[in-house]
């Protein structure tokens, strides 16, 4: 008898805990912006991660914050929305998310890479970094661009997989030929339901990537139109 009560009570605490959980919280002014801060987050259709995947984001990526429940329901600038956990996003005011969108960025341009903690390729790695990832441009040496993460974080990333962003943008083609080329270096990445990343991608996704890498943006009512 008393086992089953005890089971009861713990089964109770249980699903209050879950409902506690998803209960809406208000946001405060410091948190209704936010930009990504790990290479690639995966976006939910719910706040848990046994939901589905709906989407992904990038580091550097501005987004605005619509509820907080333990998880962020976010809006990315390409109008997907979607759960993400907290961990992977610093929250942030809207004079810091401008500050943030004004700032010299570096772009990453290698489909997959590592940033250290000293301007040397042997010292300890901070993170990995994706295609498209972008980071605040600190200063540069001779090999490295001094990056920092939306979160504070300080790194060094090589030269010869990312640049500035202006210098990025000014070197872009976007003929057919070049944005073919971006696509056949693609081939041999995984598929992933829902994926936008060069760590996986789907059909909608794969689409995304090779024109985001090419600083074209598709919004979501658009692309569903055609794949």
């Amino acid at each position: 008898m008393k086992k089953n009560i005890f089971f009861i009570y713990l089964l109770s605490w249980l699903v209050a805990l879950g409902a506690n959980a998803q209960e809406i919280r208000p946001l405060s002014t410091d948190s209704a912006y936010g930009v990504v801060n790990v290479s690639v987050c995966n976006l939910r259709e719910e706040g848990k991660f046994t939901s589905g995947m709906s989407t992904q984001a990038l580091l550097g990526m501005p987004v605005k914050v619509l509820q907080y429940t333990g998880w962020y329901e976010i809006q990315t600038p390409d109008d997907y929305t979607g759960w993400i956990h907290r961990m992977v996003i610093s929250p942030m005011s809207k004079e810091k998310y401008d500050a943030w969108n004004r700032s010299e960025k570096i772009v990453v341009t290698s489909h997959y890479g590592f940033t250290y903690e000293k301007p040397d390729q042997e010292s300890q790695t901070v993170s990995d970094v994706v295609a498209g990832n972008r980071l605040k441009w600190e200063g540069s040496s001779k090999y490295f661009y001094k990056v920092s993460y939306p979160d504070g974080r300080q790194a060094y990333i090589s030269k010869s997989i990312a640049k500035p962003e202006k210098e990025w943008r000014a070197s872009l083609r976007k003929d057919e030929n070049s944005i073919l080329r971006t696509a056949y270096s693609m081939m041999g990445i995984p598929y992933l339901w829902a994926g936008t990343s060069s760590k996986g991608v789907d059909c909608s996704g794969f689409v995304r990537t090779v024109l985001f890498m090419h600083d074209i943006i598709i919004r979501e009512m658009l692309l569903s139109k055609h794949i």
